[in-house]
């Protein structure tokens, strides 16, 4: 289920969604409109929390979404690991700050 509400955000993305880990999700996108990702990603916390699945160890007592998102203009440089690094410090700053958030990394 929650698969498929991200695979909801890819595909109006055209990106490359795969899992990382457990729980949690990588999102390789190349974004025309920052403004358009950054609405289409509050639909997938509300579509995540329209699921209501129960979480009893969350403070939400079900499951939401946190994201972390990198923004880069320079399409000449590609680091993968480097890129989502950067992205995986946004994540774990929006985790800190309470979850059910995304973070862009500076």
């Amino acid at each position: 289920m929650v698969a498929e509400a991200l695979q909801q955000l890819v595909g109006s993305l055209e990106g490359i969604l795969f899992r990382t880990g457990g729980n949690e999700f990588a999102l390789t996108i190349l974004i025309k409109q920052p403004k358009a990702v950054i609405q289409k990603l509050k639909k997938v916390h509300q579509l995540i929390a329209d699921l209501n699945i129960k979480n009893e160890s969350s403070e939400y007592q079900k499951l939401t979404i946190s994201a972390g998102l990198l923004k880069t203009e320079n399409s000449q440089y590609f680091d993968f690991d480097d890129y989502f690094k950067q992205a995986n410090q946004a994540l774990q700053q929006a985790i800190k700050q309470g979850k059910n958030q995304t973070i862009i990394a500076n």
